[in-house]
């Protein structure tokens, strides 16, 4: 494939719905999940934060494994599409589980929290670490990745608009007065929507640039070159720590809005004339509570 190939629009639109699979839950976790454990599931605030704090600690170790992993994968269909195709649905059952209330005692919810949870994430990294990087080798023109960012940011800001302005009032609707039916309907809801959306980026892409031919290094190798790179070493302790903030601003929101502003609905037409010049994407008080 030549360097000034363009890509044809709905291929572009096909990559983008990844992003839109991807922040359908992505959102959910930074807005709605502590409130969801806290006050939908039972537990209590400390066994919330230890859980999630831990469990996403783990999480930015287990990103270069997936990486490794992918990056010895070869197959028909190449390297990344083939994990859209092989995990969106046991992704989109994870979080239908995650997001469901067992009758156990106290003690056995909190078991069953951190086993969904975390297999949750591992399914999370396992389709998202592929998806980022087959930007690289849809086509090798830097124009039209720039295009494929923009089309992806496109598609994640609105996944993250639906989430933020629309889930509680579906789990609220779906649960006809029952809180724990409405989220786990509401899972439902978004996992068909997750694994309809993987499939067309996996149908819809295509890898054209291969990679070049090298000599098989060894995982031990491979890390060592990896922990070894200072420039990698900054930019991951400066995502995990705009992560962290994220986590922890997105997390409270819910509860300062029911339990500091008032139990009384936060609309978007409320909004949206005292937001200036903020990010819409920042605002997870979008929320009825």
């Amino acid at each position: 494939m030549v360097d000034d190939a363009r890509l044809p629009l709905r291929e572009k639109l096909a990559y983008g719905f990844g992003d839109l699979a991807s922040v359908l839950y992505w959102q959910t976790f930074m807005v709605y999940l502590t409130y969801f454990y806290t006050d939908v599931f039972g537990l209590g605030a400390a066994a919330v934060g230890a859980m999630l704090g831990l469990s996403r600690s783990l999480d930015a170790f287990l990103d270069p494994l997936m990486g490794l992993l992918v990056d010895r994968t070869s197959t028909r269909w190449g390297k990344f599409r083939p994990y859209l195709l092989w995990l969106c649905v046991p992704f989109a059952l994870a979080g239908v589980l995650t997001f469901t209330v067992p009758d156990l005692s106290p003690s056995g919810r909190l078991v069953w929290a951190w086993v969904t949870y975390n297999v949750l994430m591992v399914l999370y990294t396992g389709i998202n670490i592929p998806y980022t990087a087959m930007l690289g080798v849809l086509t090798p023109n830097a124009k039209e990745r720039t295009a494929l960012s923009s089309v992806k940011f496109v598609f994640a800001f609105a996944a993250g608009m639906f989430v933020s302005a629309t889930l509680l009032p579906m789990a609220h609707a779906l649960g006809g007065g029952d809180a724990a039916r409405g989220w786990q309907r509401s899972f439902m809801v978004l996992g068909a929507m997750a694994v309809g959306f993987f499939l067309v980026t996996f149908a819809g892409t295509r890898e054209r640039v291969l990679p070049a031919p090298r000599q098989r290094s060894s995982v031990r190798q491979d890390l060592r070159d990896l922990f070894g790179n200072g420039p990698w070493l900054t930019l991951l302790a400066a995502t995990i720590l705009l992560i962290l903030f994220v986590a922890v601003r997105s997390s409270v929101t819910i509860h300062y809005f029911k339990y500091v502003v008032g139990p009384r609905t936060v609309s978007l037409p409320d909004f949206l004339p005292r937001i200036g010049g903020t990010r819409t994407w920042d605002l997870e008080g979008l929320v009825s509570v």
